[in-house]
């Protein structure tokens, strides 16, 4: 897309994700998010999505972060890779965060996407999977009676199945 860009590269073969370089000088004020290009245009087969992570070295060494999190790329997108970036300095010492081209600021991966169908299940079917559930999730160990009651009674329960074909359910959409 890019004459400048440098295709994302694994540096080791087992790698789980590919670094990505920027493309431009970036200038990365602190509190402000830019979009950083890299260059490279990608194209996803059927069934797969891209996610665009932080390198584990650039939060330490130079408090930069990718903005979403992890940046995810659907199959439908075709385009330039951009990369949102937040330079998190802050208070009197804060100050801007400069990359250069070719300057690894982030990381690839590719994954495979199962899809899943969302559909309400009663209150009981919930409760018995709950019951036999191994792991709480956030705050499990810590909940109040009062919070366990008011998480029984919630509605809207949603059960995730995976085992249908997405093409039967394009129509209900």
């Amino acid at each position: 897309m890019d004459n400048r860009a440098i295709p994302p590269n694994f540096a080791r073969l087992g790698d789980a994700c590919a670094d990505i370089c920027c493309i431009d000088n970036v200038i990365l004020k602190p509190g402000i998010i830019e979009k950083v290009r890299t260059g490279f245009a990608i194209i996803l087969p059927h069934g797969y999505e891209a996610q665009i992570r932080s390198r584990s070295s650039i939060p330490l060494e130079h408090n930069v972060i990718i903005a979403n999190g992890i940046g995810t790329i659907d199959e439908h997108y075709i385009g330039e890779v951009m990369v949102l970036m937040l330079n998190i300095n802050r208070g009197e010492d804060s100050s801007d965060v400069v990359f250069s081209p070719g300057d690894k600021i982030a990381q690839i991966a590719i994954r495979k996407v199962e899809n899943v169908r969302f559909y309400e299940c009663d209150s009981e079917v919930y409760e018995i999977a709950r019951a036999s559930s191994r792991g709480g999730g956030l705050g499990s160990t810590g909940l109040s009676s009062k919070e366990i009651a008011e998480e029984r009674n919630k509605p809207e329960i949603l059960q995730v199945d995976a085992r249908d074909d997405p093409e039967d359910w394009i129509d209900q959409f």
